[in-house]
């Protein structure tokens, strides 16, 4: 009988003491694909993907509906929610950039994570675009 009280009173304690996995799902890092673009012309569209890595269970999963996208030079190209990216431009280079909460269940409990890929007009540094 004795033994049967020690194992149920561990089982308790592990359950109460020990930190889970599943709760503790945590986004570390997100990679954005393809990695770099150069946009041939005015109207080239390109269809951007977002992975977020996280760590409690170590996963990689597809997040590209789940981040907001931005373009950090505004006359080159612009983007929608779901990351396709349109060149409004040739000229000028930047980056498309993917950001989330690093706990979407809880923002102001994590960090701000982004992933960016380069991107680029073809006529970039030509006379051109001078």
């Amino acid at each position: 009988m004795n033994r049967r009280w020690f194992k149920l009173a561990f089982t308790v304690a592990a359950a109460v003491l020990l930190p889970s996995c599943g709760a503790d799902k945590r986004l570390i890092s997100i990679d954005v694909e393809p990695e770099n673009v150069i946009f041939e012309g005015v109207g080239a569209a390109v269809q951007f993907k977002a992975t977020g890595h996280y760590i409690h269970p170590p996963i990689s999963q597809d997040i590209t509906d789940q981040v907001q996208w931005s373009i950090d030079v505004k006359y080159l190209a612009t983007i929608t929610s779901g990351g396709l990216a349109t060149a409004t431009s040739v000229c000028g280079n930047g980056n498309a950039i993917a950001t989330v909460y690093s706990h979407p269940g809880d923002p102001p409990s994590g960090t701000v994570v982004t992933g960016s890929a380069h991107i680029a007009g073809i006529d970039d540094g030509t006379p051109t675009c001078q």
